[in-house]
């Protein structure tokens, strides 16, 4: 009856909800894991295919995330420029230029790449026909601190492809962004224009998940043994 009445309940339910806690990250960290080699999968596929020359019928049916593509159409001249905020390149920060272009009746917003704050995207409005390789990216936020955007305010921090078509008038637009590739030399020098500069290059996806599992499953087994020693003293002492 006394070893019950001296067992720590209190901080063995805190112990349980720290070691828990240790475990989920561990096994977040896995999950993680997995999600960032299917991206990596992804990402090599896409890059080691062909580029498909795209028409308005196939854009119709719907294209892939990752899919490696070549389009050929006209840049929307009644369409300003979309600037994404808060881009950096070798430690300047400026915009990802997206600009409206037509594949027939079908619109894809383009990701022309990094331009400087002082770029002037209002020259771009010119109708001009265009020949450009990349590969299509979810439209999505790079990470949940990233803000909501605000299309009224035209303030855009991640390239949601729904809201620009909406404020573009598009009825008929392809969700995934496309984003230029480096090695396509039809996107800037034939416009007479150092910028943009593309950022469809395949990206060095860094992974670290396996680590980081291991890592917090260490620190539980560490917090386990810590834990048992504390108990075993506190009831050695309690027992006296």
């Amino acid at each position: 009856m006394s070893d019950k009445k001296n067992f720590p309940i209190g901080i063995t339910l805190f112990a349980a909800l720290c070691l828990t806690t240790l475990l989920g990250l561990g096994i977040w960290q896995l999950q993680r894991l997995d999600w960032k080699l299917d991206k990596i999968t992804a990402l090599d596929n896409a890059y080691a295919q062909e580029a498909e020359l795209l028409s308005a019928e196939t854009l119709k049916t719907g294209v892939k995330e990752y899919q490696k593509a070549q389009l050929q159409g006209v840049f929307l001249s009644h369409t300003s420029p979309i600037l994404i905020q808060s881009k950096t390149f070798d430690g300047q920060r400026g915009y990802h230029l997206i600009r409206a272009v037509h594949i027939d009746d079908i619109a894809v917003f383009v990701n022309m790449g990094w331009v400087a704050k002082d770029f002037n995207a209002t020259a771009l409005t010119s109708e001009e026909t265009f020949d450009l390789t990349g590969v299509f990216y979810p439209a999505e936020r790079s990470n949940a601190f990233v803000p909501d955007n605000s299309p009224e305010q035209g303030l855009w921090y991640w390239p949601d492809t729904t809201a620009m078509a909406e404020i573009t008038n598009q009825r008929h637009a392809v969700q995934p962004v496309f984003r230029v590739m480096r090695d396509d030399t039809n996107h800037a020098a034939s416009a007479g224009y150092e910028q943009p500069i593309p950022v469809g290059d395949k990206p060095e996806l860094r992974n670290d998940h396996l680590q980081y599992a291991a890592f917090w499953f260490t620190m539980a087994c560490l917090f386990i043994i810590i834990f048992m020693i504390f108990l075993s003293r506190r009831m050695r002492e309690a027992a006296r």
